[in-house]
């Protein structure tokens, strides 16, 4: 059996109970509103805590290099603006580092915008060339709380903590590296 609801003035909604077994049981809510169907797009503000609700990704196989005492911006860069005030960035890098001497020693950071989210000198990853030239991986992942609906910018800066002339470098022979904005609902 199958119940017919007709439009005021044209078309009509058919809910049809297909062939099984026991009773089921639909409750409509008491208040006005629009049910979701296959179209339906939840809000943004309507998800739970936790919810991703917002997902940036950018790659680039661009090689940085500095001998600055100073953090020096990458290559490694991504643009996000938060949908709330509450939400958390979860941002998470891959690259390389390659230090060109030996006993030498390097560091690598995120920055928001202009803030270092790191330490200021020795930022979030650090890097130290006991041998003859170094060369390894460079992941970090951090949650930032960003508390801003305008557009941020996050990126991996990198800069030489030894004093000497040689050089540090993200991203060497042309690796790819990555960087992955999440917004969490807060």
């Amino acid at each position: 059996m199958a119940l017919v609801i007709k439009g005021s003035s044209s078309g009509q909604v058919t809910v049809d109970v297909p062939a099984a077994a026991g009773t089921n049981t639909i409750t409509i809510p008491a208040s006005t509103g629009t049910m979701l169907d296959t179209n339906s797009v939840i809000a943004s503000s309507k998800l739970p805590a936790g919810s991703i609700v917002q997902i940036i990704h950018a790659s680039t196989t661009t090689q940085t290099g500095t001998t600055a005492a100073s953090f020096t911006a990458t290559n490694v860069t991504a643009d996000i603006t938060p949908i709330a005030t509450a939400n958390k960035i979860i941002v998470m890098v891959s690259s390389s580092m390659y230090i060109s001497a030996g006993g030498q020693q390097a560091s690598g950071t995120i920055y928001r915008d202009s803030t270092n989210l790191g330490d200021a000198n020795r930022g979030i990853v650090q890097f130290w060339d006991g041998g003859d030239v170094c060369q390894g991986d460079m992941s970090i992942m951090l949650t930032d709380h960003p508390n801003t609906t305008s557009a941020v910018t996050y990126a991996l800066y990198i800069r030489k903590l030894s004093a000497s002339g040689s050089a540090c470098y993200a991203g060497v022979d042309a690796t790819p590296q990555f960087i992955t904005l999440l917004e969490v609902q807060g």
